[in-house]
């Protein structure tokens, strides 16, 4: 169930009911933090706001009061016509949240760069983005930095951080396909290379590996569950026969939460003996405090320029934090489902940014083998596992920027 608010510039809100829940959560972590320069008054200012929005009934109203004083939403729909309005839109919309991730994240990054040479990197990678990003892309980052009041040396940043410390995080991805004689298969990835030794030793990795699923959302939410650690932020199972999507995000060990059901697109009549797709995903990230910030964008389709042409791109859902426009999970209205993992190698390359690779999939691919297509022409800025689901199947992918696919490549369809 959900309440729709209409804003300015044919952009929509939506608050689920769970919200105040979400928020609740959220004002507790920014009180605990360590990460934010807060003063005493300012903690127990959140800790109680937080304790309050926790309480049935009463929390809803002073969650709705919170939404209203800050802007918060849990789901942005953008149909504009045109890369920098509805980036400006997403800037007006997700303003304080914006300011709120842009800061934790910078302060993530400073605390990194210790040396003159350590700076001198990081603006070399900004720099490399900068020159390899698509110019619809980078339009729509500047619609978010006019909408948001930030300037674009902070959107840079935001958007070159996943590439710099390539190989440092988590994730667990689990593809289902239940083929024409019932027989159910299976695709995992989790942060090892399965073409190196380290995923003999990753107990997530083992644990998809070793266990037998059905292919239901009930199974891959406890599939999830098995898998999910303390710094697991977001689980996720996708349905890619009826482009439905569901959503745990809050603390640590999110998936052992609820999850909120979406569907964005038209839900797609299953054909006769047609095979169940399912795709879940856990993102395992060790701020806690961002996890209650992840929102649902919706894009509607647009035509964009692209070297003097017309380039459709197709409508899809960004599964992501505020202000950040590459992808990590998301679904297009064609039922095509992609969800990352960071892998075990850090090896880079002059290229377009990771997740604006996987942006460039999600909103050009019909199916996974387009999909599949589609990375080929590309070439990313650093190693990745990817996952890519639709209604012709699964797979995993280990994208590196010397080799397109290396080493191992699981595939599954229905046939």
């Amino acid at each position: 169930m959900k309440i729709d608010y209409s804003i300015p510039e044919s952009s929509k809100y939506y608050l689920c009911l769970d919200a105040q829940f979400r928020w609740g959560v959220r004002n507790i972590f920014i009180s605990l933090s360590n990460q934010l320069a807060l003063s005493l008054p300012e903690r127990v200012f959140h800790m109680v706001i937080g304790l309050v929005e926790l309480i049935p009934g009463l929390g809803l109203g002073v969650g709705l009061i919170d939404r209203v004083l800050q802007g918060r939403v849990q789901v942005l729909e953008l149909d504009q016509n045109d890369p920098y309005a509805r980036g400006m839109a997403h800037g007006v919309a997700l303003k304080n949240e914006i300011h709120f991730i842009y800061n934790c994240v910078n302060r993530i990054i400073d605390a990194k760069m210790r040396s003159d040479e350590d700076k001198r990197n990081f603006q070399s990678a900004i720099d490399r983005i900068q020159q390899g990003m698509p110019l619809h892309l980078i339009t729509e980052m500047q619609g978010i930095a006019q909408g948001a009041e930030v300037g674009m040396d902070e959107v840079f940043r935001m958007h070159a951080f996943l590439d710099i410390y390539a190989g440092q995080f988590g994730c667990s991805t689990l593809a289902t396909v239940q083929k024409e004689n019932e027989e159910i298969k299976k695709v995992i990835s989790t942060n090892h290379f399965q073409s190196e030794a380290g995923a003999g030793t990753c107990e997530r990795f083992k644990k998809l590996q070793n266990t037998d699923y059905e292919s239901t959302i009930d199974s891959h939410k406890n599939a999830m569950k098995d898998v999910s650690i303390d710094e697991t932020i977001l689980s996720v199972v996708f349905n890619c026969n009826q482009n439905e999507i569901e959503v745990a995000n809050s603390w640590q060990q999110t998936a052992k939460t609820f999850y909120s059901y979406f569907s964005f697109f038209d839900m797609p009549q299953k054909q006769n003996n047609e095979p169940e797709v399912l795709l879940s995903a856990n993102l395992d990230w060790p701020w806690p405090v961002l996890a209650p910030y992840i929102v649902l964008i919706k894009y509607n389709p647009i035509d964009v320029d692209v070297d003097g042409n017309s380039v459709h791109k197709e409508g899809f859902v960004n599964i992501t934090f505020p202000g950040y426009i590459g992808v990590l999970r998301g679904m297009n209205e064609h039922g095509v489902a992609l969800a990352n993992c960071q892998s075990g190698s850090s090896k880079k390359t002059n290229g377009l940014p990771i997740t604006f690779v996987f942006r460039t999939m999600i909103e050009t691919a019909k199916s996974v083998e387009s999909a599949k297509k589609v990375l080929k022409t590309l070439t990313p800025a650093s190693s990745m596992n990817l996952t890519i689901a639709g209604k012709d199947g699964a797979c995993v992918v280990e994208i590196d920027p010397n080799m397109q696919e290396t080493g191992y490549s699981a595939e599954i369809s229905p046939t």
